[in-house]
């Protein structure tokens, strides 16, 4: 009787672990890596995001003082257009400005990361928000600049695409004009 309770508990276990280990897409994820520049020079704290054509998500990094930036666990291989945020808010610390709901952008059906942040986050009035440079930190707004041009936050007007590649290095060196 003991010994049917350990078989089971070691079978339940094992089927645990099967499940937890399969599936989904992070089998299919490679290594990112890259530098952004604005003007030649290094941009420190901004966010890099991929949007791979066919993958149901997005793909984020965040910058460091030298530019560098790595996709947190990987990206999904093939073609991927980028959009780069990077605002400093006026009188506030810029790791507590932060924009309100969650992104569950469809790619697939033609939706952009931007959009359905605006989208979610308060609809229209949030969208007057960014429109006028402030994002949202609960119900207060927080007046935030833009470091770079406004065309960069969005993926249909970046302009920015990369190939990612399903073997070799892929490291991009994405640059910014303050022209845009």
């Amino acid at each position: 009787m003991k010994q049917q309770k350990i078989l089971l508990l070691l079978v339940g276990i094992g089927l645990i672990m099967v499940a937890g280990c399969g599936g989904g897409e992070a089998g299919d994820l490679v290594p990112v890596t890259g530098t952004l520049t604005l003007d030649g020079e290094p941009l420190d704290n901004a966010t890099v995001t991929m949007q791979v054509e066919g993958a149901p998500r997005v793909f984020t990094g965040q910058t460091d003082e030298t530019g560098k930036f790595e996709i947190f666990k990987g990206c999904r291989p093939g073609k991927a257009k980028v959009m780069v945020a990077a605002t400093q808010a006026q009188d506030a610390d810029p790791m507590e400005v932060g924009v309100k709901g969650t992104v569950n952008a469809n790619p697939s059906a033609g939706q952009d990361y931007g959009a359905s942040v605006a989208s979610q986050s308060g609809g229209e009035r949030a969208d007057e928000q960014r429109a006028e440079g402030n994002e949202t930190l609960g119900e207060e707004v927080v007046e935030a600049e833009s470091l770079i041009p406004a065309k960069y936050n969005q993926f249909r007007t970046s302009g920015l695409e990369v190939e990612v590649k399903m073997e070799g290095e892929n490291n991009f060196t994405i640059e910014l004009t303050s022209e845009g």
